[in-house]
């Protein structure tokens, strides 16, 4: 009977599997079916616009070639779109059958029952499908990280090792403030015109208010931990210098290799007073009436260089490297005033180069004349210039460009400038464990001018070798920094005494710099960028940088913009720095790169399809507007650059969060740069700066202000200004009030450096105060701005 078959059906279809009970021969189960499986097609079309995917069925759709990431994810939008409209039949459907063609009072009970089975089945299905769907978000990402030297006998945990893995330029993504996402968008509108800023700022406050802030990547209380955790086990951090990565070192090893680091390089300064070369440098100013430099001397926080250290793994025992940094110095406001001068010299090199596309050029050029080669490189070439060669290289350099040059661009004289950047080089002093230390001789690594004095001195020197060296197999020279790259149009018979001939014309001419050599290993010779194979008739070239290196991870917090830049350029420069015969290999080795930072397959084909399909494309009009500069956040930044680009405003997004920031956070002890230099002779509160700060009165009211300098030099400005004639709103109040400012209580309410910031934070507690404050905004805030910023954190 088919009665009793239905019933027969039923339990079979409850027993022969651990699914969710379920009978074909009734409606109601068979819209719950579909209802299940309707909304699990929706999830994982979900999950594949989220995590840029593609679902086994939907390349199906594509045929033999795998779509790309941008057509698969239009087409799961589409089938996304029609899932839910047939859930939301379906659900029609099952209400009516709940019913039972009536409307009578069960039914609501029945249809939420209904839609229970619905539910279950449904996350039943579900959780079969993401093991499935994990295994495609993890195809062809195998991230594997900067290697982590640790020196000494110590051991990290688990999860900070895999943290700093990540490598120096990892970004986190960085905690934008509410008031400062306010500034941003107040600087936007102030590169339109006039009449267009109240729209400007309307349409990125909706922007604001409907994407708010992304999660962080990594959050700031995880990396403080890390910090804490360095300074608590008594651990140092710092960079790899030439393979990346970071190094941990007990603070006892760290302390020794720094000590020794400093004194190969510097000595001891006896007597030296910070504050008496900072008067010297104003009165060379002042002489030679630069009073523009002179000005941002005057205003440079530092008197002395700072210094940081890195580790060179690629040698035994990882000796660490001096580097000095001139921010924030009047060293580097004079470096970089001394670097524009040197820029406008013409230099007559016959070996220089400023990349590897002029040795390619010559390779392919002379395929079948170079047969050998070698290089040369100079050993610590900036701490080994000899300063009167480089000077007489510089003034020989500066009478050929002709002695009125300096004058015209500056307004110096030659000796003058001469005087100048000698005193510059006799000043570029650092403080290791509280000594002075000055470098024994040459340049400091990280000055401004190195570079340019080191092409000046090389200059001279590689003229003098080019007279000089006479020999038949030296077909093309070619210079990089230190690296030399000699080219031969045969192989010599006796390399040794090859090598001692041509090492000797070089030191001979070089004025003390010592030079190390380097023959092919299995025929093969780098530099830069290329690894040069010689054959017995022919020459090859391939992109294979020495650097080892990874690229920047795929989950760093930078646009992709940058990402998809990065593995264009490497793919690229694999054609286009590598010979017709290694370009295939030197493709798939750069490749790799790539895919072990975690870059998607999807995305790696997307880029070589636009590679594949490149157009020639004018040059865009640059625009002469400059751009406001704002960290990138997911979603927000992007959005933000969308509306700006209505009003023709250009966005620059920046990644300032790097995990290489953590070194100096864990190896200065001590903070001095928040330490107020300033001796105050009545001293109010504590000092601080780039604040807002409330003063409270006598009255019952407040005044509200903020200032980028320290609180107590501006409270002594308020206090002097009730003792003259009343200016500006507190010493107005005060004379028409008669209440009296209680400064000795003032509060700081925030911290902020930039002035826009503190504003936005002024003008909005302003708001919020009403007749309490006797304070004016700086800036007018609309309504939609004073509601984001009080319902923000």
């Amino acid at each position: 009977q088919l009665a009793q078959q239905i019933i027969l059906v039923q339990y079979l279809s409850s027993t022969m599997g651990s699914v969710p009970r379920y009978s074909p021969l009734d409606p109601v189960s068979s819209y719950i079916h579909l209802i299940a499986m309707s909304v699990c097609k929706a999830r994982i079309c979900s999950f594949a616009i989220k995590h840029r995917v593609v679902p086994y069925d939907i390349r199906g759709l594509f045929g033999y070639a795998q779509p790309s990431t941008g057509h698969s994810r239009r087409i799961c939008r589409i089938i996304r779109s029609e899932m839910w409209r047939q859930v939301r039949y379906f659900r029609t459907c099952l209400k009516i059958l709940a019913q039972g063609g009536h409307s009578y009072s069960g039914s609501g009970s029945r249809y939420q029952d209904y839609l229970l089975r619905a539910s279950r089945m449904t996350e039943f299905f579900w959780w079969t499908y993401v093991p499935h769907l994990k295994s495609l978000r993890n195809e062809g990402r195998c991230t594997t990280g900067e290697p982590v030297t640790i020196l000494g006998n110590t051991n990290l945990p688990v999860e900070i090792t895999k943290v700093l893995e990540k490598g120096p330029k990892f970004c986190t993504e960085p905690k934008m403030h509410s008031v400062q996402m306010v500034s941003t968008i107040h600087d936007i509108a102030a590169k339109t015109q006039e009449s267009y800023r109240p729209r400007c700022i309307d349409e990125c406050m909706d922007v604001v208010m409907k994407v708010g802030t992304a999660p962080a990547t990594c959050s700031k209380t995880k990396l403080d931990s890390i910090v804490g955790y360095f300074q608590q086990n008594n651990l140092n951090l710092l960079v790899s210098d030439k393979e990346g990565g970071f190094i941990v070192a007990p603070h006892d090893i760290y302390m020794n290799k720094t000590r020794v680091a400093i004194e190969k390089k510097f000595k001891k300064l006896e007597g030296h007073k910070s504050k008496t070369v900072k008067a010297r440098a104003l009165q060379l100013c002042h002489k030679f009436k630069l009073e523009q430099l002179r000005k941002q001397i005057i205003s440079a926080d530092k008197d002395q260089l700072g210094l940081f250290f890195t580790g060179k793994t690629h040698k035994e025992a990882c000796p660490f490297r001096v580097v000095i940094t001139e921010k924030g110095s009047w060293q580097g406001v004079m470096s970089r005033f001394l670097q524009r001068q040197l820029a406008t010299l013409r230099l007559n090199d016959p070996f220089l180069v400023s990349n590897s596309e002029k040795v390619i050029e010559y390779l392919a050029n002379n395929i079948l004349s170079v047969r050998y080669g070698l290089s040369l490189d100079v050993e610590d070439l900036f701490y080994s210039i000899p300063h009167e060669g480089m000077f007489t290289a510089l003034r020989e350099h500066t009478e050929a460009n002709g002695e009125a040059a300096p004058q015209n661009n500056c307004g110096m004289a030659v000796d003058s400038f001469l005087e100048l950047l000698r005193f510059y080089l006799n000043s570029t002093v650092v403080t290791f464990n509280g000594e002075p230390y000055i470098q024994k001789r040459g340049i400091c690594i990280g000055s401004c001018v190195a570079p340019a004095l080191t092409d000046v001195y090389l200059s001279k020197c590689n003229r003098a070798i080019d007279d000089s060296l006479d020999i038949p197999q030296v077909s093309r020279i070619f210079r990089y920094v230190d690296d030399y790259l000699i080219l031969l149009n045969a192989r010599p018979k006796c390399e040794t005494q090859f090598m001692e001939s041509v090492q000797t014309t070089f030191e001979e001419h070089a004025g003390g710099l010592k030079f190390t050599h380097e023959w092919p290993e299995n025929q093969s010779l780098q530099f830069l960028d290329l690894k040069i194979t010689f054959h017995d008739d022919s020459v090859c070239w391939m992109y294979a940088p020495r650097t080892k290196k990874s690229l920047l991870q795929y989950d760093s917090a930078h646009t992709k913009l940058v990402k998809r830049g990065i593995v264009t350029s490497t793919l690229g420069a694999a054609l286009k720095k590598s010979c017709d015969h290694t370009a295939g290999e030197s493709f798939n080795i750069q490749l790799q790169r790539p895919r072990a930072s975690g870059y998607p397959t999807s995305v790696i084909s997307t880029i070589v399809e636009s590679m594949l399909k490149q157009r020639q494309r004018g040059s865009p009009n640059r625009n002469k507007i400059r751009p406001v500069v704002m960290p990138y956040l997911h979603r927000l930044s992007h959005n933000l650059k969308r509306v700006a680009a209505k009003f023709e405003v250009p966005i620059l997004l920046t990644a300032p969060d790097k995990l290489k920031r953590l070194c100096p956070k864990i190896n200065e002890q001590q903070n001095t740069h928040d330490r107020c230099k300033i001796n105050h002779a009545r001293k109010f509160v504590d000092c601080h700066s780039g604040i807002i700060y409330e003063i409270p009165l006598t009255c019952g009211k407040v005044y509200l202000g903020q200032s980028g300098r320290c609180i107590n030099v501006r409270l002594r400005e308020h206090a002097l200004s009730l003792n003259s004639t009343p200016a500006g709103h507190l010493a107005v109040h005060v004379r028409d009030c008669g209440c009296t400012p209680r400064f000795s209580e003032t509060k700081v309410l925030k911290h902020f450096k930039e002035k826009k910031t503190r504003e936005v934070y002024e003008a909005c507690k302003i708001a919020n105060k009403g007749l309490a404050c006797i304070s004016t905004p700086s800036i007018a805030l609309t309504a939609k701005e004073l509601q984001f910023l009080n319902f923000s954190p």
